[in-house]
């Protein structure tokens, strides 16, 4: 039986009383997490007295200060400079400009191409004023011409009429020479005027502006007028009228800066007139337009009676019944094709009906109004006692002048 009062052997090695360094060590812990006077390992730091630095400035320095001022005149001065372009180069900033009371030159630039659009306007419709002037004087002279030298060229006509028509041709030349150098000299100068302003010829050209410039102008004087029924006022609207024909007509003042007028003879001059009155538009032009279409019956029906008698010498003396020839009984004129048919009959005691109407046919082809000369078929009837009738039906071409 076990003693009560025995030991546990693990009790033995247990101390009894606390260990004085493990004590300490717990305390130390202890108050360490225990508020109060810590205990501090550094000095406190020092103070800065700041009233020291008040003392320490920069050292002055001439270069700076005239860096700085520098700074600053550039800075106004580029803001400056970007308001004063804008304002000058496009609509921003007009307030400014408004306030500086300082001009526009982008502004002026377009009032002064406005002007010499206008200025260049105004001296060319007074040019191609006295050119058309010019233009009418050289119509009337050049028509008096023209019907001289047809007169005198015609196969037609008589000396004393070719011998009026040569005087008449020496007489006006020198006075269509001076209308036409006069006419010249107006158009020599270009129309247009240089201009920098791109916005006034955007989509077109410098030429094209003054040509439309002043025919406007033209038409604009004749819209005034077109109310007035006075004769003066219907004689200036037509004129303004007219005249706005010849405004850029290129093909006009090529031929007129061209020509050589004194080294044409009769011919190139009668050709050089109707060339430039087609080109022109006034009363006497009109007039020469609306003669070139008609067909000048006179020479046409003496030429064909001369040819005539060429081949039967009694044609003129009215013999037919008595001893034939040929008779014509209608003329016919076909205006798109310019050409000329006849009919008649030819009546002969023999039989050479064919045989005339055969000569008639060279004849007539040989004449410089008429051309290719034909007869399609050939009838007769009749008796050797009697004589022959031929059916006559000719064709032929009106030649062109």
């Amino acid at each position: 039986m076990a003693d009560a009062e025995a030991v546990n052997p693990f009790d033995l090695n247990k101390p009894t009383t606390p260990d004085s360094s493990s004590s300490n060590l717990v305390k130390g812990i202890v108050s360490a997490n225990t508020p109060g006077n810590a205990e501090t390992f550094l000095d406190a730091a020092p103070e800065v007295d700041l009233s020291l630095l008040k003392e320490v400035a920069p050292q002055d320095s001439m270069l700076l200060l005239g860096l700085k001022i520098t700074l600053s005149v550039v800075s106004v001065l580029s803001v400056f400079s970007v308001i004063f372009f804008s304002s000058q180069l496009t609509d921003r900033f007009d307030f400014v400009r408004t306030v500086a009371d300082f001009p526009s030159v982008t502004k002026d630039l377009v009032a002064s191409n406005n002007e010499i659009v206008d200025l260049k306007t105004d001296l060319n419709f007074y040019k191609y004023l006295k050119a058309k002037a010019y233009f009418d004087e050289f119509s009337y002279f050049g028509d008096t011409y023209l019907q001289s030298y047809e007169i005198l060229r015609s196969q037609t006509s008589e000396e004393a009429a070719k011998e009026t028509a040569r005087k008449n041709m020496e007489e006006t030349k020198p006075a269509i020479a001076k209308a036409f150098m006069a006419a010249r000299e107006q158009l020599i100068p270009d129309l247009e005027a240089k201009i920098s302003n791109p916005k006034l010829v955007e989509g077109s050209s410098e030429t094209l502006l003054f040509v439309n410039q002043l025919k406007n102008k033209f038409n604009e004087k004749a819209t005034e007028l077109s109310s007035n029924n006075e004769p003066e006022a219907v004689r200036q609207m037509k004129n303004y009228s007219q005249s706005a024909k010849i405004v850029g007509n290129g093909e006009l003042r090529t031929t007129v800066l061209a020509a050589d007028f004194n080294a044409m003879d009769d011919k190139q001059l009668y050709e050089f007139i109707k060339k430039i009155n087609s080109l022109i538009v006034n009363d006497l032009s009109v007039m020469q337009k609306i003669k070139d279409k008609r067909i000048k019956w006179s020479d046409v029906m003496n030429e064909i009676q001369l040819r005539t008698i060429a081949v039967d010498k009694h044609y003129d003396e009215k013999l037919y019944q008595e001893i034939g020839g040929i008779r014509y009984t209608s003329y016919d004129f076909d205006g798109e094709t310019s050409r000329i048919s006849i009919t008649g009959e030819t009546k002969k005691t023999g039989t050479t009906n064919f045989s005339l109407i055969a000569e008639l046919i060279d004849e007539l082809n040989r004449s410089n109004l008429f051309g290719n000369a034909s007869m399609n078929s050939f009838s007769k009837s009749g008796s050797l006692e009697e004589g022959y009738t031929a059916n006559l039906k000719l064709d032929l071409d009106l030649k062109e002048e």
